[in-house]
C-alpha cells in the first residue's frame, strides 16, 4: 500500500499476477453553470409558388436548446439529447410544413414544435438571418420569378421558455448591413477636448454608417403581419436619417439620428416596447489638395473604415405608455 499525493495505490497479489485497481472516484465539486447546444448555419430556402408570381424566403437558421441536458456533459450519457441532426432535419420539414410569409413567423413555428415534443427542453432559441431578394424590373415590370440579391439583411432572434402555461416568448425583428449615407447636414460640436485630442469641430460632414437595428414586441405578438413592422421600422430609420427630399436634416451627433430613430418607431407603433441601434462610423476625410494648390470644399475624401467610432443605444418606451 502506498501513498501518493492524494490517492492511495494498492497492489494485490495473486499468484504471478499483479492486479492495480485504478485510484478511487473522488466525488467532483464542479457542476455545470449552463449550457446550450444546437444546430447552426442551417441553409434553408422556400419558394413559394402562385399563377402570378413567385416568393422566395432565404434564410440561415440556428436552433439552440437549453433543459434537463446536464447528464450528458457530466456522465456522456446522451438518453436526452435530440441530435443536432434532427434539429437540422426539422428546419427543412417546417418549411415545408408551415405556411409563412416572414421569418419571425418562421421561428414560432420551430420554437413550439420542440418545447411541445420534448418535455425535458426548457429553452429553445431561434435565430434567423434572412437575405433579401427584390425583383428584376423588365420593361417597366417586376419579374415573376427573377431576382437581385439586396445587401442588407432582415434578423430575428427568438427565446421561447417554458412556463407551466403558455411558453414565454421574447421575439427581436432587425435589419443590419443597411449602408446609408448623406453628403451634407451632419456634423460634430462642442465635444470635450484634453490634450490628447487632435479631431477639429466641423458643422458640415460627410456622415455614413452601417446600421444594425433590432425591435421587439409587448403584449400579443403580431404573428401575421410582421412584415408590417419590418417594412415601417426600416423606412423609419431612412426617413429619420435623410430628413425631407429637398432640405434634409441636421444631424448633430450619431447619437441623436439613433435616438429620433427609435422615437419614431416607438410612436409609429404601440406594439413594439424597445428598439436597439448599433451605428458605426464609416469614415470619409476629406483629403489635403493644399499641397497641390487646389481647394477642397467638401469635394474630395479618403474612405476608411478602421478604426471607427462605434455606438449603441437602447430605447424603451416608459412602462406607464
Amino acid at each position: 500500500r502506498r501513498v501518493h499525493g492524494e490517492f492511495t495505490f494498492e497492489l494485490l497479489y495473486n499468484c504471478d499476477r499483479v492486479l492495480q485497481p485504478s485510484p478511487p472516484s473522488m466525488a467532483s465539486s464542479a457542476y455545470v453553470l449552463e449550457h446550450q447546444y444546437g444546430k447552426t448555419k442551417v441553409r434553408v430556402a422556400k419558394v413559394v409558388k402562385t399563377p402570378a408570381k413567385h416568393d422566395i424566403y432565404d434564410m440561415e437558421v440556428e436552433v439552440l436548446l437549453d433543459g434537463d441536458f446536464e447528464t450528458s456533459f457530466t456522465e456522456g450519457s446522451n438518453t436526452s439529447v435530440v441530435p443536432t441532426d434532427t434539429m437540422r432535419n426539422t428546419c427543412y420539414v417546417f418549411a415545408k410544413k408551415t405556411s409563412f410569409n416572414a421569418p419571425e413567423d418562421y421561428a414560432l413555428a420551430l420554437s413550439r414544435h420542440f418545447l411541445s415534443s420534448f418535455i425535458h427542453v426548457k429553452v429553445v432559441k431561434v435565430s434567423v438571418v434572412c437575405t433579401l431578394w427584390s425583383r428584376i424590373v423588365v420593361g417597366g415590370e417586376a419579374h415573376q420569378h427573377a431576382f437581385t440579391a439586396r445587401p442588407e439583411l432582415r434578423t430575428v432572434r427568438l427565446t421561447a421558455k417554458r412556463t407551466p402555461s403558455q411558453p414565454a416568448i421574447q421575439l427581436w425583428s432587425g435589419v443590419k448591413n443597411l449602408k446609408v449615407l448623406k453628403t451634407t447636414q451632419s456634423g460634430f460640436e462642442g465635444y470635450i477636448k484634453d490634450q490628447y485630442t487632435t479631431l477639429p469641430e466641423t458643422h458640415d460632414r460627410l456622415f455614413a454608417t452601417n446600421v444594425t437595428s433590432e425591435w421587439t414586441y409587448r403584449g400579443v405578438l403580431p404573428e401575421g403581419r410582421f412584415n408590417e413592422f419590418y417594412d415601417s421600422a426600416t423606412q423609419s430609420i431612412l426617413e429619420v436619417f435623410a430628413g425631407p427630399a429637398r432640405t434634409g436634416v441636421y444631424s448633430p451627433s450619431v447619437q441623436k439620428t439613433q435616438y429620433d430613430t427609435a422615437d419614431a418607431i416607438l410612436k409609429k407603433h404601440p406594439e413594439v416596447s424597445e428598439v436597439y441601434f448599433q451605428m458605426p462610423n464609416i469614415h470619409y476625410i476629406q483629403y489635403d489638395l493644399k499641397r497641390f494648390k487646389l481647394e477642397n470644399n467638401n469635394e474630395v475624401f479618403h474612405a476608411t473604415q478602421d478604426p471607427s467610432g462605434l455606438i449603441e443605444c437602447t430605447v424603451k418606451r416608459p412602462s406607464r405608455l
